[in-house]
């Protein structure tokens, strides 16, 4: 009877875990269903639901590039002329995040950007920027949800509702896409890529955030 009930407690572990996405959840299950849940999680807002559509390393290039602009932000707010309304607001709303996520002004990583360097080496020098971030899915989250907040249209997306997949190839591990969308009345096409990690497809190259 003790195996009996071992067996039936595992089995029903194992519902569970499959009912969670564990299991290689279909959300992932090739680079049209991740891309379909990607698109999904930013028409309900949920930031951190489109995190984990993206690799580890697309994730943190992605914080990397919101910690950028978060400091131009703060630049350009303080300029003569700047004004004051949603920009200064902007601008301290986004200061308020990086702040909360280790990255005040005394705190922020240094960067020695070579641009002569190579790509790969200017990236994972921009990658410093996020080493304080501890939870880099929810400093994403609270970025976009700052500047969607103080933004002129409220209603911006990064993906808009039309994005599609166009001339997917998909390779064993990797896969490459043209994403084509519809922004302010014209047709805009970027690349896009996957990649398998853990068995589960995940963006590993985002096109221009709402280029």
């Amino acid at each position: 009877m003790g195996s009996v009930n071992r067996g039936v407690g595992l089995g029903s572990l194992v519902i569970l875990l499959c009912l969670n996405g564990g299991c290689g959840s279909s959300q992932y299950e090739t680079p049209e269903a991740t891309f379909q849940t990607a698109k999904s999680a930013v028409e309900r807002n949920d930031c951190q639901g489109f995190c984990r559509c993206l690799t580890a390393r697309a994730r943190d290039e992605m914080a990397a590039g919101l910690v950028i602009a978060g400091s131009l932000a703060q630049l350009a707010a303080d300029l003569p002329g700047a004004g004051a309304g949603k920009v200064r607001d902007r601008a301290q709303r986004i200061k308020a995040v990086l702040e909360k996520h280790g990255l005040a002004a005394q705190t922020m990583p240094k960067m020695s950007l070579d641009l002569t360097a190579s790509k790969e080496r200017q990236k994972r020098e921009i990658l410093k920027l996020v080493e304080p971030i501890a939870d880099r899915n929810a400093f994403i989250a609270d970025f976009f949800r700052a500047i969607v907040e103080t933004a002129d249209d409220p209603d911006m997306k990064f993906i808009e509702p039309d994005a599609r997949l166009v001339d997917l190839k998909t390779g064993s591990d990797t896969a490459t896409a043209t994403l084509a969308e519809t922004r302010q009345g014209r047709e805009k096409t970027s690349p896009i890529a996957f990649e398998k990690v853990d068995g589960q497809w995940k963006i590993s190259q985002l096109p221009p955030l709402m280029n």
